[in-house]
């Protein structure tokens, strides 16, 4: 080597920036942390919290089927993500039994399909509104090789329009002459989420010929049960907390998951044709003051953008997209210390619903305890 050389390792690639470029700061390399601002105010009380929050959501009817089968061709292979395979069957048998639309896309008002799932691409693939009609909770799902007879099942949540086509759905799950690959299972049971006599929730068996909807309220479902200064909250699968356009990592404020709570609920309220108050949303913001991470086991992904706001139009047409790594999203769990009192009636609603867009794709189902 001449002496006059730059003794420089070989494995590096030195870059002498042009004079007067300024140099780099560490702010310039910080990664933007995701958070939610809480209004100023007074944080109310936990009683009157809760009763505005059950008199949001009391009266919003959804219909809770729990779906059973067994693979009737050879194994069926399902992947880690099981609800992206049971929403392509899903979508799969009901275009094919239900919808009259003609061309590619469900998009007629008038179509029984497009009412179970709203406006969606009938090719089973990512297509259809960011707020359809329909929450697929798949966590409990099994996944990977399940052989011939295995069995499988899965939950779905119906709201707005959809909730009065169940009949004309369990019909077209119980078609026997379709081909495999719409319906590679036989879905035998269906089940729904009901009220007994005795006050207490109970799955009977829906039949296709029947009469009436089964209709619950929000308000009859069960509060989860809360200790009195702790709340664990688990992401059981991905639950996309960014915003359109928003990157950075998600804080460990209790306010963030709340505000996306109510985001996603005052929406999906809003296109079911809900007519109760609006939520409390800077009260429930509020109640978030003084809470504490007590453990975080949290872990963020990325949760591809097709998966939670494809278009759904009337008249699709493709535009080019800004290359994306995709959204922000949280696995994992987390627990606060503080007071959640009057949260329980929200927490509730959102134990059935999920959080956030993608919930017809499996995303955004979390508990609580």
């Amino acid at each position: 080597m001449n002496e006059d050389e730059p003794k420089h390792p070989r494995t590096h690639r030195w870059f002498k920036p042009p004079e007067g470029m300024p140099k780099r700061s560490e702010a310039d390399d910080a990664v933007p942390v995701i958070r939610a601002s809480v209004p100023s105010g007074t944080r109310a009380e936990a009683g009157q919290l809760q009763e505005d929050i059950r008199a949001a959501l009391e009266g919003w009817p959804i219909v809770v089927l729990r779906v059973v089968g067994r693979v009737a061709g050879p194994s069926l292979k399902v992947g880690k993500q099981p609800a992206r395979w049971l929403r392509k069957d899903l979508v799969g048998i009901v275009d094919a039994v239900l919808c009259t639309c003609r061309g590619e896309r469900c998009v007629e008002d008038r179509c029984t399909a497009n009412r179970l799932l709203g406006r969606h691409g009938k090719t089973g693939r990512a297509d259809g509104e960011a707020w359809a009609p329909f929450v697929i909770r798949a966590a409990d799902t099994a996944s990977g090789s399940i052989d011939r007879g295995g069995r499988i099942s899965y939950e779905l949540v119906l709201a707005g329009a959809a909730t009065r086509e169940v009949g004309r759905l369990i019909e077209a799950f119980s078609q026997e002459n379709q081909p495999y690959e719409y319906h590679p299972v036989r879905w035998q049971t269906i089940q729904a989420l009901t009220i007994g006599a005795d006050g207490d929730l109970r799955w009977k068996k829906v039949e296709p010929d029947a009469a009436t909807s089964p209709l619950i309220s929000i308000g009859e479902l069960g509060e989860p049960k809360l200790r009195p200064k702790r709340l664990m909250m688990t992401f059981r699968t991905a639950t996309p907390v960014a915003r359109q356009g928003e990157r950075g990592t998600p804080s460990d404020d209790l306010a963030l998951v709340l505000d996306r709570m109510t985001r996603s609920l005052g929406a999906w309220m809003g296109r079911t044709g809900h007519r109760g108050p609006r939520l409390p949303v800077d009260d429930i913001l509020r109640a978030a003051t003084g809470s504490t991470v007590s453990a975080d086991h949290r872990r963020t992904l990325q949760v591809p953008d097709a998966l939670l706001a494809s278009p759904g139009a009337r008249e699709f047409r493709p535009v080019e997209r800004q290359e994306s790594d995709g959204t922000t999203a949280l696995t994992g769990s987390i627990t606060w210390t503080g007071d959640f009192a009057g949260l329980a009636p929200l927490l509730r609603a959102v134990s059935y619903l999920g959080m956030g867009p993608g919930r017809q794709h499996g995303l955004g189902q979390v508990s609580f305890r």
